[in-house]
């Protein structure tokens, strides 16, 4: 399954959706991860860590992370309704 983790859009919103450890084990599990760049900075989770957690990274118009192009999408808060979600 592919997994997209998109960076919290609402305000005042620091949580990202899943934790380097969490992309780690579902990568071991055979899934593939997405992972929107910057979407854990706010908590101290750097792009990298991500990387090196197995994630594939990308920017904001990045397909490889967006829900549009995923199986399930992983987001604290629901997404807005001009969100590439919908």
């Amino acid at each position: 399954m592919k997994i997209g983790v998109p960076k919290e859009t609402k305000n005042h919103e620091y949580r990202v959706a899943l934790t380097p450890e969490g992309v780690r084990q579902l990568v071991e599990a055979g899934h593939a991860v997405g992972v929107e760049s910057g979407a854990g900075a706010a908590v101290g989770y750097a792009d990298d860590v991500y990387r090196m957690a197995g994630a594939t990274l990308a920017d904001a118009a990045g397909a490889s992370c967006m829900p549009a192009s995923c199986c399930s999408a992983i987001c604290t808060s629901p997404p807005r309704r001009s969100s590439p979600a919908n």
